[in-house]
């Protein structure tokens, strides 16, 4: 006769109760968090673009009519053209204000980037505009890597 193997009772239980109660309920808060908090792109191999490097991702910080505005190489907010970039994660924040132009063009923003002349301002260089951005990208961007 073989040896009958003794295996644990509570171990078959404590597998399920993670597999079926934490895991889900994990992934679902995890999932919605991520959808929420920040947009993915990547620049085309086969499009070189100043200041921008198909080795890196970039995080989309709002849309201007219809161009990405996000912190190049040089750490710089700037606006370029979806196009160029292949999305990674294309959900759009939830907290983002939306709108749409005259010719059907969408600017999006965070509540706080979406007044009209913020970035005139910031890169005129006044420190209360330099100041609210990057407090802004620095909590979103903490919560993109949570």
């Amino acid at each position: 006769m073989g040896k009958i193997k003794f295996r644990p009772f509570w171990r078959k239980r404590w597998i399920f109760w993670i597999s079926l109660v934490w895991t889900p309920w994990y992934r679902t808060i995890w999932d919605k968090e991520k959808e929420s908090i920040i947009m993915i792109v990547k620049l085309n191999k086969t499009i070189p673009y100043q200041n921008i490097n198909p080795a890196n991702i970039y995080f989309v910080i709002g849309i201007e009519a219809d161009y990405l505005r996000i912190i190049n190489d040089l750490g710089k907010p700037c606006l370029y053209p979806p196009d160029i970039f292949q999305v990674i994660d294309d959900s759009e924040p939830n907290e983002w204000n939306t709108e749409y132009g005259e010719d059907g063009e969408c600017y999006s923003y965070p509540t706080d980037l979406n007044q009209a002349g913020f970035f005139e301002d910031y890169f005129d260089g006044k420190e209360e505009a330099i100041s609210l951005f990057w407090n802004i990208i620095n909590q979103r961007l903490a919560k993109a890597a949570w």
